[in-house]
């Protein structure tokens, strides 16, 4: 067999680590762009769909062709094999994007007493992130306003922070009202931008007891 013919089989194997860092992708907030980085991530969570298939098809008694190739012998490819590792993958995928939104291994590695890393993203995330973190104040030095009002979403750029807020008061730095806004977006760099959040009142702690 020829090594284009092999190539093309490695590609069509690759099939469902592909799909799966496609969709890590658009799930989480670290993107894996780089070339060689995607081929790793390819290629990890191709061979895990392909380990738990196989599982599955030794479970159920059936026959699991990709092994064969996968251990060097001359095998053919079942493409509904193929089918059903990227579904895998994908689930897979969805499962990696959730333990990494709630920080899973970080969590056990802090229950075991070796780490007090809390995740992979930055502290501007994590505070928003936080359950406290709703009603805010956030200060923009760049246009001298405060905006006052509750989180509906947030991002982390390389070079500039976003919030975007609902139910916004909009002051300037002397405290004075200048406008009302159902939803506001504000952009600012790192150094110009300070969050703050709003105190629970008494009756508040109350209603919320």
């Amino acid at each position: 067999m020829d090594l284009s013919t092999q190539s093309i089989k490695l590609i069509i194997l690759l099939i469902p680590g592909g799909l799966a860092t496609l969709l890590l992708n658009r799930l989480t907030l670290r993107r894996v762009e780089e070339p060689f980085l995607f081929l790793l991530s390819a290629i990890f969570h191709s061979l895990v769909s392909y380990l738990l298939l196989g599982l599955v098809y030794e479970v159920l008694g059936g026959t699991f062709s990709t092994w064969g190739w996968l251990t060097g012998h001359d095998s053919s490819i079942e493409f509904s094999e193929v089918t059903l590792a990227s579904l895998l993958a994908l689930l897979v995928a969805v499962l990696t994007a959730k333990g990494t939104q709630k920080r899973w291994l970080n969590r056990f590695g802090q229950w075991l007493s070796i780490t007090d890393k809390y995740g992979d993203d930055t502290l501007f995330m994590y505070f928003l992130s936080t359950k406290e973190v709703n009603e805010v104040y956030v200060r923009n030095y760049q246009t001298e306003k405060v905006y006052h009002g509750q989180v509906a979403s947030y991002s982390d750029q390389v070079e500039e922070l976003e919030v975007v807020l609902r139910d916004v008061y909009v002051y300037n730095f002397e405290g004075e009202l200048l406008y009302q806004a159902p939803l506001v977006y504000v952009c600012s760099s790192r150094t110009s931008m300070t969050i703050e959040v709003v105190p629970v009142t008494d009756d508040e702690k109350t209603t919320t007891d």
